[in-house]
């Protein structure tokens, strides 16, 4: 078995020809916090872990994108608040809709506001979701007819009724600022 650790899968293990990813933290599509010791994806620190007798090559390292971006995405009305403020960031809408995230980050909610800060990224259209979760059991709550009972929100502010909002009002282009920072109001 060969287990891999990066930024954007917290662990990739290959078994026997079958491959297994844990996104972003095991049981739930958001992560607990990304810590800085945990190398990029993006770069070529890269540790592989070979657990049988059979030696297995070490993955090549990848070259840095060198249009590469930073996106802040500053999350505000949290006075008072208190648990831990999940976000996922999506760069299609496949993984939009199946809610499989690019990166997932994870801040513990404190003072009026915090800010999220997503590293290489590529040029291109984006969209985050986040929630507080308050009981910080990495879910969601809803009541018995399956409407959020803790605060989130959409990239866009964008919001439908009776479900998530759509991709396309959810999403946003990566200007070509290294820096791009957003705001959004959790209420």
């Amino acid at each position: 078995m060969i287990q891999i650790y990066s930024r954007r899968f917290k662990t990739l293990s290959i078994t026997a020809g079958f491959i297994m990813l844990t996104a972003c933290g095991g049981e739930a599509p958001l992560a607990e916090n990304n810590t800085a010791s945990e190398p990029s994806a993006q770069t070529a620190a890269v540790t592989a872990q070979t657990v049988s007798t059979q030696a297995a090559p070490i993955p090549a390292p990848i070259k840095q994108n060198r249009s590469s971006k930073s996106l802040n995405v500053q999350v505000m009305g949290l006075s008072g608040k208190t648990g831990i403020v999940r976000i996922a960031l999506f760069n299609s809408q496949s993984t939009y809709d199946a809610d499989t995230p690019l990166q997932g980050k994870s801040l513990e909610a404190s003072g009026n506001s915090i800010t999220f800060e997503f590293k290489d990224l590529s040029p291109g259209a984006y969209a985050y979701k986040l929630f507080l979760d308050e009981n910080k059991d990495r879910e969601i709550d809803t009541n018995a007819l399956g409407i959020p009972t803790e605060d989130y929100a959409f990239s866009q502010d964008a919001s439908a009724p009776f479900s998530a909002p759509k991709w396309a009002d959810a999403k946003f282009n990566l200007s070509e600022d290294a820096v791009t920072s957003r705001q959004i109001t959790l209420d």
